[in-house]
């Protein structure tokens, strides 16, 4: 995962770093810290669609739990939701 360099409003991310973010048992979970740490986060429905994919087919997740815990990142204040 790049640096976030600079003064920007928020941080774009894209897939492979929000699943590594919300799946705690991902080896790169330890280097997204940056998202917790940045004013916002930046996604669009496609980002959280392949998530949820990647969650329930290739992270073996149940469908309710990647439900759920997309969801409540979908729901925190420090997400920009991109359309």
């Amino acid at each position: 995962m790049g640096a976030a360099k600079g003064d920007k409003e928020y941080l774009g991310i894209d897939t492979n770093v929000l699943v590594a973010f919300l799946d705690k048992e991902h080896p790169d979970n330890s280097i997204t810290v940056i998202l917790a740490e940045h004013r916002y986060n930046a996604v669009n429905p496609t980002i959280i669609h392949e998530a949820y994919h990647t969650l329930v087919y290739k992270q073996k997740w149940k469908c309710e739990d990647a439900k759920n815990t997309l969801s409540e990142y979908i729901d925190l204040d420090t997400i920009l939701f991109m359309d």
